[in-house]
């Protein structure tokens, strides 16, 4: 998709009613969209007296709807009579832009109108925001004068305009793109918004993308700002569209706490009949510098990719997001691919260089298709401390141009491999790839994953991050490039483990990746739990055993002294053993080791 923002012609009318250095309160009291001098103010009139297009002087009845103020600020509030919800529709030729370049804030306030509440639940709960005002862009008409169609709901083209508190609903019969900035707009917010569903819910009706940015200076935040004040009023909802969110040739944009493609109780998906005539992509982008920051949103039932950037990027940044299940991390909400990415550097959780403590991986379920695809030799893709569950597609794609596969010339075994002689104290294995090396190789990172068994080997579950190591670095007990000793003694969290995978992570001039998943180890069974009993004049060991397990009682005669085996070894059933200690002097200390 190649959207051209049309550049807006500024020109002075007659009945101007703001200049520099002044601000404004405007209050829409109408569900019109004409211009006509009389005592109501409709949303189309406040939009041209920011812009200075007004075209006639304010009318006597109307004075009082547009009031000055020093503040350089724009504040456009609503007070519609009646209990709503109010449906504004545009007129002929859609609603004007905004393009004014007056004021240094414009607030676009849907929540001020009476009755209109926002979103106080948290994001895995349901919105629960009230709204009062409709933009319904449903039927759009050309206008008269020019013969043209609009192809939006609501254009921002100025800078620092924050748009919240809306339903705002849209139709396929032509390319509508939705409530977007544009014409180098510097920064703004969408917030506290449903776009594709009303306030009811009654009605699900959405266009060809929900919200964007195109050829802006950057800034926009699409969701909370994340600064703590309002941020749960700040959620927005996007359901019914061909493509949720879109950027083209921006930058730094900010993505955060969305409900992309589900319904605002966060589980459920639009009907199939709605669904299966959508592209289905939660997030698409092109021509992108800075970074693009995609942190703490929902994204389900996505025909197509859940995040596409079809064109080059900068740097994209995935954070803390559940794609393809609900906040439960148990309801499925089926998406097709996940990432397909060109020219950028995709950081998919955990970032190359960030401390084990800093994890903010993603949970991604339930895609039918691939997750991750290096389209070109430019495409980079690190992906550390996700949880990944019940996906049936390839996990990666064209791994040829992967850095790894650049480098070796391949794209199969690409992906570390665990030793059988691992134990549940030591992590041995080889890694296809380690530096450093030429063009500033560095040594790989290796990340320790819980895993399951699965019966696909292709696609194994990969539970919760437990750790990382640099290869030939402090923890790696063996100082080979690509062979690693790694001691999981101190691991937290392994005891609950019963599977182990890894990963490797590599950098060089041309950016980070990280490798496919490795085979799936099956850790032996940890040292057995155990407890002590008086039987009358002796003790009695009990522990619980593992069918098919064998070990071995031992003794000493004091911590730090060698330990003898006491008895042959026997091998376990799945119950409990005991064990009646031998009354020796002189052996003071006993145990339970696993045999060989």
């Amino acid at each position: 998709m190649n959207h051209k923002p049309i550049l807006p012609i500024l020109v002075g009318l007659a009945g101007a009613v703001t200049a520099f250095g002044q601000g404004l309160d405007v209050k829409v009291n109408s569900t019109g969209n004409d211009n006509t001098p009389d005592d109501r103010l409709t949303f189309v009139e406040a939009v041209l007296i920011a812009n200075e297009r007004l075209g006639r002087p304010i009318a006597a009845g109307e004075s009082s709807l547009v009031i000055k103020n020093s503040s350089r600020l724009l504040n456009v509030r609503f007070a519609i009579p009646g209990d709503g919800p109010h449906f504004i529709t545009p007129p002929p030729g859609g609603f004007p832009p905004l393009a004014t370049g007056l004021f240094d804030r414009v607030l676009i306030d849907g929540f001020s109108q009476p009755g209109a509440r926002s979103n106080s639940n948290a994001i895995d709960g349901t919105n629960n925001a009230v709204l009062k005002i409709v933009l319904d862009c449903r039927k759009l008409a050309e206008d008269p004068a020019k013969g043209e169609m609009p192809d939006w709901s609501f254009k921002i083209a100025s800078s620092h305009v924050h748009f919240r508190g809306f339903s705002v609903l849209a139709g396929r019969d032509t390319d509508n793109y939705g409530v977007y900035f544009s014409d180098g707009a510097v920064g703004g917010q969408i917030s506290g918004c449903w776009f594709g569903v009303s306030p009811d819910q009654s009605i699900l009706a959405g266009g060809e993308v929900a919200i964007a940015a195109y050829g802006t200076e950057g800034g926009q935040v699409f969701g909370s700002d994340g600064n703590g004040a309002d941020d749960l009023a700040e959620i927005n909802v996007i359901v019914a569209h061909a493509i949720g969110i879109q950027f083209e040739e921006t930058k730094d944009i900010l993505v955060q706490h969305n409900l992309i493609g589900v319904l605002p109780d966060g589980k459920t998906l639009p009907p199939e009949n709605i669904r299966e005539i959508l592209e289905g992509d939660a997030v698409e982008g092109n021509a992108l510098t800075g970074t693009i920051t995609l942190r703490r949103n929902l994204m389900g039932g996505m025909r197509g990719d859940a995040i596409e950037f079809y064109g080059p990027a900068e740097r994209l940044v995935l954070l803390e997001n559940t794609i393809g299940v609900a906040w439960d991390g148990v309801t499925p909400l089926p998406n097709g691919n996940f990432l397909r990415v060109q020219t950028v550097q995709a950081v998919v959780g955990l970032d190359a260089g960030a401390a084990p403590t800093a994890a903010s991986g993603n949970r991604i379920a339930n895609h039918s298709g691939y997750l991750f695809r290096h389209t070109k030799a430019e495409t980079r893709i690190v992906h550390r401390g996700n949880v990944l569950t019940n996906n049936t597609g390839p996990y990666s794609e064209q791994l040829a141009n992967s850095l790894a596969g650049m480098r070796l010339g391949r794209e199969t075994d690409l992906a570390p491999v665990l030793g059988a002689n691992s134990t549940r104290q030591v992590l041995r294995g080889n890694l296809p790839l380690s530096g450093p090396g030429p063009n500033a190789l560095t040594a790989a990172i290796v990340d320790i994953y819980a895993s399951e068994q699965s019966p696909d080997p292709e696609h194994p579950p990969i539970g919760r991050w437990l750790a990382s190591f640099t290869d030939g670095g402090p923890g790696d007990l063996d100082p080979s490039p690509g062979a690693f000793t790694f001691d999981l003694s101190a691991v937290p969290g392994l005891d609950g483990a019963t599977h182990l995978a890894v990963t490797s992570t590599l950098k060089d001039a041309t950016g980070a990746d990280t490798s496919p998943f490795s085979n799936v180890l099956r850790l032996p069974p940890g040292a057995p739990r155990l407890s002590l009993a008086r039987t009358g004049d002796g003790i009695t060991l009990t522990l619980n055993t593992t069918e098919g397990t064998r070990y071995q009682l031992q003794s000493s005669p004091a911590l730090g002294s060698a330990w003898t085996n006491v008895g042959s070894a026997f091998i376990g059933t799945g119950s409990s053993k005991s064990l009646a200690l031998p009354r020796n002097g002189a052996a003071a200390f006993f145990r339970v080791s696993l045999a060989n």
